[in-house]
């Protein structure tokens, strides 16, 4: 190998790497505002299954409308069902604890047409709770309270409170 073809191949390597740092994240609130991202737009194409492995086995959620879904396989049924409207969350803070394996994620939501996604329908803000599993973050509860809304979606109704057990 020339000098020539050494010294090519030594910017090409470190033009890569850079590359590749500059896409990696480097801090845990990166990877989880990445993993938001993602599990975004693995809900905007129907990615479902895809999309509930960024939730823990147990995952609360409180819906904007007051609903509440306990657990991954209730909360990927639920965006199953509401098939023509896609909710996008919109990071806006993500705060890491430095003791515990816990992070926190705040805010807002948008409720979308999925047939024209001009057309928003709700939108309000948001919170989440993360829990590292090893080395992944998953959402272990998100809470959402609707602010917002289109004529069409103002007529929806707040989900009856449950009972106290």
């Amino acid at each position: 190998m020339s000098l020539r073809q050494l010294t090519l191949a030594l910017c090409f390597l470190s033009a890569t790497v850079a590359h590749a740092q500059a896409r990696t994240p480097r801090t845990a609130a990166e990877t989880i505002a990445a993993a938001r991202r993602t599990q975004n737009e693995l809900l905007r194409i129907g990615q479902l299954d895809s999309a509930a492995t960024f939730w823990t086995e147990d995952i609360v959620v409180l819906a904007g409308l007051g609903s509440r879904v306990d657990g991954r396989v209730a909360l990927r049924d639920a965006f199953a069902q509401d098939s023509i409207v896609f909710y996008r969350r919109e990071p806006e803070q993500v705060d890491v604890s430095a003791s515990w394996p816990l992070a926190f994620e705040r805010g807002r939501w948008v409720g979308v047409f999925r047939g024209d996604t001009s057309i928003v329908l709700i939108t309000g803000w948001y919170s989440a709770r993360w829990l590292r599993e090893g080395t992944r973050w998953r959402i272990q509860a998100e809470q959402f309270v609707a602010n917002e809304c289109h004529p069409l979606a103002c007529t929806w109704p707040l989900a009856p409170r449950r009972a106290a057990p």
